[in-house]
């Protein structure tokens, strides 16, 4: 990078233009096509290289390449990431109620700084087409306004609505095990698994519960999946099997069975667990 800065299109990312000087790709509606320019160059006509104070719009998977080279610098103690947008680019986030002295520079990296996203409205989803030899959708838009201006031509937004925070992902993890956990025990009554009927038959629950009370498990594992989608109903399913296991505790405590009031509790705090952790995300 240094040295594609230093030199410009002779430096080392322009090695390849000698004998390739052109990306090519599959255009939409045709399956062929081409276009690019010499690596190294920031112009096609003439080529001139970038210099220190050039500016790139990140996107695609050029994230991913940004994301490593920040860290590496950070490894090497030359910036961190807790610094401010506002420090490292001044005067580029401004404007709308967007201010980088706000954001720092690790809410880029993991999708929580709140500034707005084209590319999720309907006008620009799916516009990145090719009409001739000119490109259309928000890469024009961003062309005509410069870098950055479709993005902070809207206000940001709210914090609520920005990343993914620990707590979803927690919930998620926790709901699929729960679901996994719950639909096991389910399974296995419903196959009459010994480990689960010797029980039963020790509690005197009735062998005519048993169907019903495999399907509510089954049920209620399958709720908490679709809950995932459908958060009302893994709401629901949740309290469901809530009180399916504390019927289960109250049946082993009336059976004065109370070695055995730890398996019930096995299934029921996860699903407590996931109950709070859904209603808080």
């Amino acid at each position: 990078m240094s040295a594609a800065t230093a030199r410009g299109p002779e430096g080392a990312s322009n090695r390849r233009s000698r004998t390739d000087s052109r990306a090519s790709w599959p255009t939409p509606g045709t399956g062929s096509g081409s276009h690019g320019w010499p690596p190294g160059s920031r112009t096609r006509r003439p080529a001139s290289g970038p210099g220190p104070d050039q500016r790139f719009r990140i996107a695609s998977n050029t994230k991913s390449f940004v994301s490593t080279v920040l860290l590496q610098l950070e490894g090497e103690g030359r910036l961190s990431l807790g610094d401010s947008v506002e420090k490292r680019l001044p005067g580029v986030v401004q404007g709308n109620g967007n201010d980088g002295r706000t954001i720092t520079l690790r809410q880029p990296l993991d999708h929580t700084s709140g500034i707005y996203d084209p590319t999720t409205e309907p006008p620009l989803r799916c516009c990145h087409i090719w009409r001739g030899r000119r490109v259309s959708g928000v890469f024009e838009q961003a062309r005509r306004g410069g870098p950055g201006s479709v993005s902070l031509s809207a206000p940001p937004h709210p914090p609520s609505e920005t990343g993914v925070s620990v707590m979803s992902v927690a919930y998620v993890v926790l709901a699929v095990v729960s679901a996994l956990w719950v639909g096991f025990s389910g399974v296995s009554l419903a196959r009459r698994a010994e480990f689960v009927t010797q029980p039963l038959v020790e509690y005197g629950v009735p062998r005519s519960w048993w169907g019903p009370l495999a399907l509510a498990k089954l049920a209620g594992a399958a709720g908490l999946l679709v809950g995932l989608v459908v958060p009302a109903l893994g709401v629901a399913a949740a309290t469901g099997l809530i009180l399916y296991f504390l019927g289960a505790v109250i049946t082993c405590l009336r059976a004065r069975s109370y070695k055995t009031v730890a398996f019930p509790l096995l299934y029921l705090v996860p699903v407590a667990v996931t109950l709070g952790l859904g209603l808080a995300a």
